[in-house]
C-alpha cells in the first residue's frame, strides 16, 4: 500500500450557489504532491466537499493503484457519514427511501472506497491548519477565476462561427475570430481557440518570462492529468498545427487563451478538475516556451 495524506475543502457563494472544491495530496513524508481544485455554476457546499474528497481519493489512485488515504476535512457533512455511521444506515434503509441528498455523489464516493482504502480524520475549519487552509483559497480562488469565465461566457454576443464552433467574443472589435482560422486545416479543435491575434513582442516576452521561472516539468505537476491532457491538445492545436510552419502565426494571448479554457471547461457536463487561472497561464507559457519560442524567432514572429 502506498500512503498518501489529503486534504481536501468545498466554498460555495450564495449555497446554493457558484462553488469550488479542492483536494492538496501529499505523499507519507507529508511532502507536497499535487493541487487540485474545480468549479461548479450552481452547487452548494455540501456537494462540493464530496466533490473535493471524490478527486483526491481519484488522484491518489491514479498515482498508485494500491492506494491508502487518509484524508482530512473540516466537513462534519463529509466525514460523519462514515465515521458516525450514517452511510450503513442509508444503504440500509435505501438513502432513507431516497430523502438522502447528494445520492450521486455519496454513490460515486463509495465506489472509490472499494478501491482504496481510506481513513477519515475531521479538522477544525479556518483554523491554523496550513494544507486545510491551502485548500480553502484554492477552492475560493476557483470560484473567483471561472465565475468571472463563465459570466463572460453568459453575456458573450452571437457571431458567426465555423460549423459546430462555438468562439467567445473578444473585447477588440478589430479582431474576428471568424476570419481567422487556419485555411488549410478542417480542424475544429484548432479553429475553436484561435480567439485573437496576439501583440506578437508583449506577448512572447512575457512567456520568456515566465519560462525563466518555471519549467513545463514544474508545471505539468500543478495540473491534474486528464487537465493536462486538455490543454495541451487546445495550445497545441491553436498553436504548433500549422502545415508549412513550426509555430502557427495566430500565436494567441495567453490570458485569453487560459480564460477561454477555463469557460469552456465549466460548460462540460463533466468538467475536468480546473486549476486557478495563474497557475493555468503559467503552465501555457511553459509549454509554448518549451515548444515555440525558438521556432518564433526562426520565423520571424518575434520584431
Amino acid at each position: 500500500m502506498t500512503l498518501f495524506h489529503v486534504y481536501t475543502d468545498g466554498a460555495c457563494s450564495g449555497n446554493p450557489g457558484p462553488g469550488g472544491w479542492a483536494a492538496v495530496i501529499l505523499d507519507a513524508n507529508s511532502s507536497l504532491m499535487q493541487e487540485l481544485s474545480g468549479f461548479s455554476p450552481e452547487t452548494t457546499n455540501n456537494r462540493m466537499e464530496i466533490q473535493a474528497a471524490i478527486w483526491g481519493i481519484k488522484q491518489a489512485i491514479e498515482l498508485s493503484p494500491a492506494a491508502e488515504v487518509v484524508l482530512y476535512s473540516d466537513s462534519s457533512y463529509l466525514v460523519n457519514a462514515y465515521t458516525k455511521g450514517w452511510m450503513q444506515a442509508w444503504l440500509r434503509t435505501d438513502w432513507k427511501k431516497g430523502s438522502v441528498k447528494n445520492q450521486d455523489l455519496w454513490q460515486e464516493l463509495n465506489a472509490l472506497l472499494t478501491r482504496a482504502k481510506v481513513r477519515w480524520i475531521k479538522v477544525r475549519g479556518h483554523a491554523d491548519n496550513k494544507y486545510n487552509n491551502r485548500c480553502d483559497h484554492l477552492a475560493v480562488e476557483a470560484i473567483k477565476q471561472q465565475g468571472k469565465a463563465v459570466d463572460r461566457a453568459k453575456t458573450a454576443a452571437p457571431r458567426i462561427a465555423p460549423a459546430g464552433v462555438t468562439l467567445e467574443r473578444v473585447k477588440n472589435p478589430a479582431f474576428d475570430p471568424a476570419t481567422l482560422n487556419n485555411p488549410l486545416s478542417n480542424k475544429p479543435s484548432e479553429n475553436r481557440c484561435l480567439v485573437s491575434l496576439a501583440e506578437l513582442p508583449e506577448n512572447i516576452a512575457k512567456i520568456r518570462q515566465v519560462a525563466e521561472r518555471y519549467t513545463l516539468s514544474q508545471m505539468k505537476g500543478v495540473l491534474h492529468p486528464s487537465t493536462l491532457n486538455s490543454v495541451s491538445s487546445s495550445v497545441a492545436a491553436a498553436t504548433f498545427n500549422h502545415p508549412a510552419q513550426k509555430v502557427h502565426p495566430f500565436f494567441l494571448q495567453v490570458g485569453q487563451m487560459a480564460d477561454f479554457w477555463l469557460a469552456r471547461n465549466a460548460e462540460r457536463p463533466d468538467p475536468y478538475p480546473a486549476p486557478s487561472r495563474p497557475d493555468l497561464v503559467k503552465f501555457i507559457c511553459a509549454f509554448i516556451a518549451s515548444r515555440g519560442v525558438e521556432s518564433a524567432t526562426e520565423l520571424g514572429l518575434e520584431k
